[in-house]
């Protein structure tokens, strides 16, 4: 028999995990709500909600379960000659909302996606009371390998706010030739350079005494086909400045838009200029929020 959580109860006990079904294997419990009380309560006993955007919000604690042993890792040479190397910058708990919602896309073999925006929010919520946490890996390798296989420059655009800047500030030590990068802001705030909001000034901070050439935006810009596009993600869901209630479209016409955020973040209560849908995928790459699922 499958137990019945009430939605209005969030602290309301789970049944022993003893009581799982064995077909479907694992499935406890039906209902209830993803409140952080019900999923660390959930947690805490083996317990995990896993359902569609189709179904009720089902809870399983599968019986047998894998556990993974860190002592009993082994790491193959080619992966051990790839870490020395150190092509990779790690960070923990720097774009919790990005990793997330990128691992919310659907896969290739796959229609859906079992990470629910209902899920995407709950998750988000648990990172802010500090019990959800992400690895960030960046790639410094794609950079190379753009330079490398470029004969001129190479263009990349990257996200603003607080995301990027410890990211770049890791990556401005790499042997990188940082002259044959243009670097573009995905979104930048319409202030001037040296405003605390301005994302290309902080870039331009960052980058430009490695001679990086700093790209600002304008309504008249033409943005290139980019090398890499670093997408950040807001709590909300937006990518850029292009936050869903602007209606932002896959087709849009235009490279960049004036968008008035509404309603206004408090801490940035500016116009915004933005790169497209279009101009953001016009890239060989892309990292971070999965941009075409999120509108």
């Amino acid at each position: 028999m499958i137990y019945v959580l009430d939605p209005n109860r969030p602290d309301e006990p789970f049944p022993p995990v003893g009581q799982a079904e064995t077909e479907p294997n694992g499935l406890l419990a039906v209902g209830g709500d993803l409140s952080s009380t019900r999923l660390l309560n959930a947690y805490r006993r083996g317990i995990f909600p896993w359902y569609s955007a189709d179904q009720p919000i089902l809870w399983w604690s599968p019986d047998p379960r894998t556990v993974l042993y860190p002592e009993r890792l082994k790491i193959s040479r080619s992966l051990r000659k790839t870490l020395r190397n150190k092509p990779f910058v790690v960070t923990f708990d720097r774009a919790f909302a990005s990793v997330v919602t990128a691992c919310s896309a659907p896969r290739k073999y796959a229609q859906g996606t079992w990470i629910t925006a209902q899920m995407l929010a709950a998750y988000r919520e648990l990172h802010r009371i500090g019990y959800a946490h992400s690895v960030e890996v960046w790639l410094e390798e794609r950079l190379v390998s753009a330079l490398m296989n470029t004969r001129g420059d190479i263009a990349v655009t990257v996200p603003g706010g607080s995301t990027p800047f410890p990211i770049l500030a890791e990556l401005a030590k790499a042997p990188l030739n940082w002259k044959r990068v243009a670097v573009w802001p995905g979104d930048d705030r319409i202030v001037p350079e040296d405003h605390p909001a301005s994302n290309v000034g902080r870039i331009r901070a960052a980058l430009e005494p490695l001679g990086t050439q700093i790209v600002p935006l304008s309504e008249e810009a033409s943005p290139p086909h980019f090398a890499l596009a670093w997408l950040g993600m807001g709590n909300d869901g937006h990518i850029a400045s292009l936050f869903p209630n602007t209606d932002p479209q896959a087709d849009d016409p235009e490279p960049v838009r004036r968008i008035t955020p509404d309603p206004l973040p408090p801490k940035a209560p500016f116009d915004r200029l933005s790169l497209t849908i279009p101009a953001l995928l016009d890239s060989e790459a892309t990292y971070g929020g999965a941009l075409m699922s999120t509108f």
